[in-house]
């Protein structure tokens, strides 16, 4: 398993620390080999992030429309916009923080248990 991190000032800050302490409370006593990459730079967030919704529908049957407009409901602050006097609810994974965004991704893997495939990705170190 895999958790997004941050190290700032020598401490290390787990993004989603929920999912890590779930983690921790089900593996089994051993020794460990724990691995630190840099994200790498020059990948699109949405990409990587559109990729992960399809691969999880591709896995539950649902379309990847009707996965990203779940998740994106479910954990996503909406915004207002009025169009022909009417108020309407926006929700976009594209203006988040790079911080919020991969809150975004773990609050995703929490909920569906499904891994993300990280080994055939590389994640954008880009706000």
């Amino acid at each position: 398993m895999r958790f997004f991190t941050k190290i700032t000032e020598h401490k290390l800050k787990i993004y989603n620390r929920a999912l890590f302490d779930q983690f921790m409370l089900k593996s089994k006593d051993g020794e460990y080999t724990m691995e630190i990459l840099p994200r790498e730079k020059g990948n699109n967030r949405h990409r990587t992030y559109r990729g992960y919704v399809r691969d999880i529908a591709n896995e539950t049957g649902a379309s990847p429309e009707a996965t990203h407009k779940l998740f994106k409901k479910k954990f996503l602050t909406p915004t207002y916009e009025t169009v022909f006097g009417e108020e309407v609810a926006t929700y976009s994974e594209t203006t988040l923080s790079k911080e919020d965004f991969w809150i975004y991704m773990g609050r995703i893997q929490a909920l569906t248990g499904y891994p993300y495939r990280w080994e055939e990705q590389t994640l954008d170190n880009q706000a």
